[in-house]
């Protein structure tokens, strides 16, 4: 029995994704990245990293409606490729469930829950949390917690945010900013 830090709970939804670990590309932050002081030689600081999403493939649990007009109930499983910030170069892969769960009663906005994990060479990441749909759908930033879970990023806690960027695109373009904060 090995005793250690213990891990942080994550709420997860009912579906669990697995996702395999990518060899061969790093995974390595945009030149855009910003390290708060004291980062790095085993202080804690932050660090921010830009990438790129596309999805590769998805499957809903009813028929996908027009993606401005989702219902309640809607389920849908995800898995896409990730690149570095311009797009080019494939740095990993992620994998998540995103579930319609309420119509807000104060303005009739859907909310939805999305449990993502990222693998990368280097390590792994998993976001989970709720947004509102009107935003996702608008074209604004939205965010949840992050928790690195693997390599170089295990105990590394903060916040993914992410923004659609073409909404008549079927691979769903997202730009995406992970920071991450802790021992570095």
């Amino acid at each position: 029995m090995r005793l250690g830090k213990p891990s942080r709970p994550l709420a997860l939804s009912a579906a669990v994704v697995t996702v395999s670990v990518i060899g061969g590309v790093a995974f390595a932050a945009s030149s855009a990245e910003a390290t708060a002081p004291g980062a790095g030689h085993g202080k804690y600081g932050c660090t921010t990293i830009d990438l790129f999403e596309r999805t590769d493939k998805h499957d809903a649990n009813k028929p996908l409606p027009d993606p401005r007009n989702v219902p309640v109930g809607l389920q849908l499983t995800y898995f896409d490729s990730v690149y570095d910030p311009s797009g080019t170069t494939k740095v990993g892969d992620a994998a998540g469930v995103n579930s319609m769960v309420e119509k807000r009663a104060s303005d009739g906005h859907i909310i939805q829950y999305v449990t993502q994990q990222y693998t990368f060479a280097d390590g792994s990441l998993v976001a989970s949390g709720s947004m509102d749909r009107s935003d996702v759908i608008g074209q604004k930033w939205v965010g949840t917690p992050v928790y690195g879970t693997a390599g170089r990023y295990l105990g590394l806690a903060g916040t993914w945010t992410w923004r659609l960027v073409d909404l008549t695109d079927p691979t769903a373009p997202a730009v995406v900013k992970f920071t991450l904060c802790g021992r570095m």
